[in-house]
């Protein structure tokens, strides 16, 4: 599913509008004369090129050589301080030593003791003299420079300029692309009387730091990300927010943020104590630190929200009334970064405590959950909006996690948290108290789309349902379901639909233990997990398994809809273990897209037992889209055979009808059935169908359609008029129950049984050996190999196989026999044969194979035909063979493309879709035996035995 999702936006461009962050042409030179003329810095407005705080009014302007900064309303006792900072680090104030300083220049009148970014550069100004400082790397600063900069001043009107080269700022390095800086005025009369006052951006403290000089902690700054001519930041336009720890805030420590615009919100105490080691999950004191932002109001952010480790982001808690505090991300490509808490409902004392002290988060933006090292509850959000034409999406690399706490999931637009492919986000639920805490999915707008990772539905009394008279919500899940409680599909006119699209195997779990009643009820459910490398699908396929031990009940209440990977409900690693899917009364299936899964083409049915709940009294036809796939019984390829109940019962008690295909001979356990009315001479021993009925119902009459293939699978069944239907009668002997055909068409690939009333097993048989050959043809390849063709193919489960006869045509129409190459007989594994035409006729271009099977008792079957172009065309090398290490497979002719690697019972044990003439493919890792190794090119199939040694 992801690539991202690419999604243009107006919004950023709007924010800039609304809150002055406009970008213009900043090359604006400053006369350095004591006079701000009009224009003279750009825009005299606040919050563009000026800022008036108090009685001072601050200018800043700059063009390619120079920063220009002018203040107005000073005296003779009065400087100013600027700090820059021209290199920022990300978070602005992590880092280390080396990327500036954090600490304030006490000599500077006063002692400013916690900057909100790691400062390069200081500079005081005041009256006539002036001088700056470098941070010296050892998170202090360096030696002064005075009295070299170009200024001006005009004592009269309390104006100073003054210019800073930008290669002065940067130690040479020119224009910087962006930077930060405040800056504020300070005031000295005598040692008790001086402190700093008229700070911007306004919000950044003032105080009489004589007297308390440590307390002062700097938390405002502006941000200029464009210094380019004609798309500058205008400098006083965009201002950003920096907590770092605090011992001296008030209450149970944090800082109390009253809402405000901000572009980044930091989070960050950068000490060495800064690790958040309470075991609850919890940062209460921070081992001493308080290093908590609590916010009272609304919270904007227009680029990236940083919540450093050991420090939180939780709503305040003021003692009395509720504080609902909605932070809403704004930015057009912005991003959360939590590595420590964001909390919706921090240490809620009762049920009720959360809707009195909550966070809402809303997306109006497109933006990023990055990701966070620690766990899943340090994510924790309560209501969570996500605007039409906006996304929240999983972070590039990494995972995290993010909890639903007691709220509402409401997506009018994009939802992505990724498909594992880089990084992801898994969605979680948690209640507490014992309590039913509900958690909301809801598209009011009804055009929401949503691509999930991991699902988990937690324990302690959580349920995920949707906003009943909401629409229905489509959840693509690209990892795996996990309910452990309660998962509501629908609520009235809301629903919940879910379909599993990954890339890789995906499970739908639940815990026996914790589970209510043991089931989880879907409403519509699709399997459309699609791996997307041709390898059938196997490797993605959607399990149902247990977590606690024990069988879940899976229901199904709309549809099912089969795409590509199979659903597999009997456990594979204990098969005795199978998790029921049941199909109530008005559930449907769509199974277009289930098939046999002998080609590259996606495979979709349901391995293992399903189950549907018949309550009408009517007569009624059910499909059962059953398989079984190869994994489970040793083949090389799943085998999809559909089954039809055509039923007519009397439905006092609802009645559960249960199918499942098994690969297996049963053709030995029972007796064949008497030779009157037919005479059955072959019962099939490739696959049966298991049928059972619960109690309830009585079966007044049933027919049974099975499928079987005519073109693509070729089952062997050389006469369809002769094929027939027979079931166990419960004491070991095969019934005919599909006498003269059984009303079906011949050829069609169904057929369908005479009337029963009772259910057991069944499979197909034959009344003149036109009946399923016990040969399971795997592949068939057939390549030119210098002044010769060979051919190789492959079998699994021979029983009583004779000899294959190789056939060649120059038309595809009249095949002639060319050589026999003897069967195995009976063999449950991988087998691999080889044989070499060497009699190619000059001038012909192209020739036409296919192999003929014959069992012992005559009985033929096909394979496919495959052509091999004449024309001269190069060679394949494989070696070295037996190998110890790795193989070396070179093509002297056209390109490889795929190469495929089974083990003696036919798994694939390596898959590798290359675009090369020469591959080397590590086989050290694997045990000795025999392998068989696929060789796809654009001319065909090589097909080549391989030994490994060790």
């Amino acid at each position: 599913m992801n690539p991202r999702i690419a999604i243009v936006s107006l919004l950023a461009f709007g924010w800039l509008l609304l809150t002055g962050t406009w970008l213009s042409a900043q090359f604006t030179t400053a006369v350095l004369d004591g006079v701000i003329s009009p224009g003279e810095y750009g825009t005299h407005v606040d919050g563009a090129n000026q800022q008036l705080e108090g009685s001072t009014t601050y200018y800043m302007s700059w063009d390619n050589t120079n920063l220009y900064l002018a203040f107005s309303g000073s005296n003779a006792t009065e400087g100013a301080v600027i700090y820059l900072d021209v290199n920022p680090t990300f978070p602005v104030n992590g880092g280390t030593d080396a990327d500036g300083s954090l600490t304030g220049f006490w000599n500077y009148d006063a002692n400013q003791a916690q900057q909100p970014f790691r400062a390069d550069f200081v500079l005081y100004y005041k009256d006539s003299y002036h001088e700056y400082r470098y941070a010296d790397g050892a998170g202090y600063w360096g030696t002064q420079t005075a009295n070299t900069l170009a200024n001006g001043s005009n004592l009269g009107s309390n104006t100073m300029e003054i210019a800073v080269p930008w290669n002065v700022l940067t130690q040479g390095g020119g224009r910087p692309r962006r930077f930060n800086w405040h800056t504020f005025k300070v005031y000295y009369a005598n040692a008790s009387n001086n402190g700093v006052y008229h700070a911007v951006p306004p919000g950044n403290p003032t105080c009489a730091c004589n007297t308390e000089p440590n307390n002062t902690f700097v938390t405002h700054y502006y941000n200029v990300f464009r210094t380019g001519n004609f798309i500058s930041t205008l400098p006083f336009s965009t201002q950003s927010f920096t907590y770092h720890e605090d011992n001296s805030a008030p209450g149970s420590g944090g800082y109390i943020l009253n809402g405000g615009s901000f572009f980044d919100v930091t989070v960050n105490d950068n000490s060495l104590d800064n690790l958040d080691n309470d075991p609850g999950n919890h940062v209460y004191d921070n081992n001493g630190i308080a290093n908590r932002l609590l916010v009272e109001g609304n919270l904007n952010i227009a680029n990236d929200l940083y919540i450093g480790p050991g420090s939180a982001l939780l709503p305040a808690d003021n003692g009395s009334g509720a504080v609902v505090a909605t932070l809403t991300m704004t930015g057009d490509t912005g991003a959360v970064y939590n590595f420590g808490r964001i909390d919706a409902n921090p240490e809620a004392s009762t049920f009720n405590d959360w809707n009195n002290r909550r966070m809402d988060l809303v997306i109006d933006g497109n933006i990023t959950l990055e990701a966070s090292p620690l766990f899943k509850e340090r994510y924790r959000l309560a209501n969570i909006t996500v605007n039409s034409g906006d996304s929240l999406l999983g972070p590039d690399t990494d995972s995290t996690n993010l909890e639903l706490q007691w709220g509402l999931l409401n997506n009018n637009g994009v939802v992505d948290f990724g498909d594992g492919s880089a990084g992801v986000v898994d969605l979680g639920t948690r209640g507490d108290w014992s309590q039913q805490n509900d958690y909301f999915f809801n598209s009011s707008l009804g055009t929401g789309q949503w691509f999930l990772h991991d699902v988990l539905i937690g324990r302690n009394s959580s349920a995920l349902r949707p906003v009943n008279g909401g629409n229905a919500v489509l959840l693509q899940i690209q990892g795996d379901f996990e309910n452990y409680d309660e998962f509501v599909a629908k609520d009235g006119s809301g629903e919940l639909d879910v379909v599993m699209a990954g890339r890789f195997a995906q499970y739908i779990r639940g815990n026996v233990t914790e589970t209510t009643a043991g089931r989880t009820t879907f409403h519509n459910l699709e399997i459309a997990n699609s791996t997307g490398l041709g390898d059938y699908n196997n490797s993605g396929d959607v399990f149902f398994v247990s977590f606690g031990g024990g069988n879940i009940e899976y229901v199904l209440t709309g549809q099912l809809t089969l795409t590509s990977g199979d659903l597999v409900t009997r456990d594979r690693t204990n098969p005795a273990t199978v998790h029921n899917l049941t199909l109530t009364d008005t559930a449907t299936v769509n199974f277009s897209g289930a098939s046999s899964n002998l080609t590259t083409a996606g495979s979709c049915f349901i391995d293992g037992p399903v189950r549907y709940e018949v309550a009408n009294a009517l007569p009624v036809v059910r499909e059962f889209p059953v398989g079984k796939s190869l994994l489970l019984s040793g083949y090389l390829l799943g085998d999809y055979r559909h089954l039809t109940l055509d039923l007519d019962h009397d439905a006092a008690t609802p009645t559960v009808y249960t199918v499942e295909m098994f690969l297996d001979d049963r053709s030995n356990f029972y007796t064949f059935p008497p030779p009157t009315p037919e005479l059955i001479t072959w019962i099939s021993r490739q696959r049966y169908w298991n049928v059972t009925k619960s109690a309830g119902a009585n079966v007044q009459n049933a027919l049974i359609t099975l499928d079987y293939d005519v073109d693509e699978r070729n089952d062997g069944v050389t006469n369809p008029g002769g094929l027939r239907i027979v079931k166990d009668d419960g004491v070991g002997n095969w019934v005919n129950i599909a006498v003269g055909g059984g009303g079906t068409g011949t050829g069609t690939g169904r057929i369908t049984s005479n009337s029963f009333t009772d259910f057991s097993d069944f499979t197909l048989a034959s009344i003149d050996g036109g009946m399923p050959l016990p040969v399971e043809m795997l592949s068939f390849a057939a390549v030119r190999a210098d002044d010769a063709v060979r051919l190789d193919w492959s079998t699994a489960n021979e029983i009583n196989s004779d000899y294959f006869v190789v056939e060649r045509s120059r038309d595809r129409l009249v095949f002639r026999p060319i050589g026999e190459v003897p069967a195995a007989g009976n063999s449950a594994g991988l087998r691999a044969y080889r044989h070499w035409d060497r009699d190619l006729e000059p001038g012909v271009e192209q020739y036409h194979y296919r192999l003929r099977a014959v069992d012992q008792d005559g009985s033929t079957q096909f394979s496919e035909i495959r052509a091999v172009n004449l024309t001269p065309g190069g060679s394949i090398a494989v070696f070295p063979n037996p190998a110890a290490s790795s193989l070396t497979v070179r093509s002297e002719g056209p390109m490889i493309q795929q190469l495929r690697l089974y083990n003696g019972l036919g798994q694939v044990v390596a898959d590798r879709p290359v675009a090369a003439t020469q591959v080397i493919l590590a086989v050290e890792t694997l045990a000795a035996g025999m392998y068989y190794l696929e060789i796809r090119t654009a001319t065909g199939v090589v097909a080549q035995p391989i030994q490994v040694r060790h």
